[in-house]
């Protein structure tokens, strides 16, 4: 009684007792201090919170990720005791979607795998057709798992490789993050003071999602931006966010507008009235937030735990090979970039 106290009132207290304990025995103590602690269900003998969540994502030609990335993807979904995982391909060329469904073979019952062909998207350029993906995603899950009680949307990737936003943006291939379920466990126990959710990586690179007036004000990859848009604002934005996030104790949250860091969680009832709609040059989960905001006043929030267990990312001390020598290019240019399927981080910024 008087530890779940303290995990109330003061959840740093407990730190005393790391010097006693294995790190396994304190991430099991913690996470049922914090379940009793604040009213959460927590089912001791399959260790899982009794709630419904829908574990989902978007893919195209990423076989060689698939494997890793739908473990991950149950293993995040086993913090809850029910959990259904939602994979929507479309055209891939590469076989993604055999390897989904081998993937899938030992879940059959707790998956669902939608595969388009000749998939149409009401939006252009590849941010457009992103939103739209996303958007299919988005109603059958409303369709056919309305009453869970979270959704979590992933990169399923979980940032590796050099085709991910992590490898773009530090310009050499990067490890898998390895999800740290004891920081989902301990938000779903927090949640009273969230209704869309993200976490901490260090260091933060998921720049173009981020947004709110404290710490990213701007659109990064923006032409609008006079002269400063992209390495000086990521570099800029990303030691503002992790500095705010790192005066902040584990039980509290920071505010934004957006973000989006490899994966999301979301109340169900967040999403009720919303969609996706066409970026225009945005990130598309920035307009995503804020209609959750304005039309249910969600509260979105980045939690200080690390949603990464490790990972093998470098530092932000230089910018990497592909954007050292670039610079704003011209609207007419840029307007024809995305005419032609461009992304904005490639379009708003020509080679000197």
């Amino acid at each position: 009684a008087i530890l779940a106290q303290a995990a109330q009132k003061q959840p740093a207290a407990l730190t005393l007792i790391n010097e006693e304990a294995s790190f396994e025995m304190l991430r099991v103590l913690l996470t049922t201090l914090f379940a009793c602690a604040f009213g959460v269900q927590l089912d001791v003998d399959k260790n899982c919170i009794q709630k419904q969540v829908v574990v989902s994502g978007i893919v195209r030609d990423q076989r060689n990720v698939i494997a890793n990335g739908v473990a991950k993807m149950i293993e995040i979904g086993r913090v809850f005791c029910n959990y259904h995982l939602v994979l929507y391909e479309n055209d891939s060329g590469d076989g993604t979607a055999d390897a989904i469904k081998a993937a899938f073979a030992s879940i059959a019952d707790k998956s669902t795998l939608i595969s388009e062909h000749g998939a149409v998207f009401p939006w252009p350029g590849r941010t457009g057709r992103i939103a739209g993906a996303r958007q299919k995603l988005l109603d059958h899950i409303k369709s056919a798992h309305g009453s869970a009680d979270y959704v979590i949307f992933t990169d399923l990737d979980f940032g590796a490789g050099t085709a991910s936003w992590a490898g773009m943006t530090f310009g050499q291939p990067v490890q898998q993050c390895i999800p740290d379920t004891s920081s989902i466990q301990q938000a779903i126990a927090l949640d009273s003071h969230w209704d869309v959710l993200t976490f901490k990586v260090s260091p933060y690179w998921d720049i173009w999602a981020l947004r709110d007036p404290s710490v990213a004000p701007l659109n990064c990859w923006h032409q609008g931006v006079a002269g400063a848009a992209g390495w000086p604002l990521v570099t800029g934005y990303s030691k503002a966010v992790s500095n705010a996030l790192a005066g902040l104790q584990p039980h509290e949250f920071l505010p934004v507008e957006s973000a989006f860091m490899l994966l999301e969680i979301i109340k169900m009832p967040m999403l009720n009235g919303v969609s996706y709609v066409d970026p225009q040059g945005d990130c598309e989960h920035v307009p995503f937030n804020k209609a959750m905001t304005a039309t249910n006043k969600a509260r979105v929030r980045i939690s200080p735990m690390n949603l990464c267990k490790q990972s093998a990312w470098p530092s932000f001390n230089a910018a990497p090979a592909w954007d050292r020598n670039f610079t704003l290019a011209s609207e007419e240019s840029v307007q024809k970039c995305m005419r032609e399927g461009g992304t904005p981080d490639t379009c708003y910024l020509a080679r000197q």
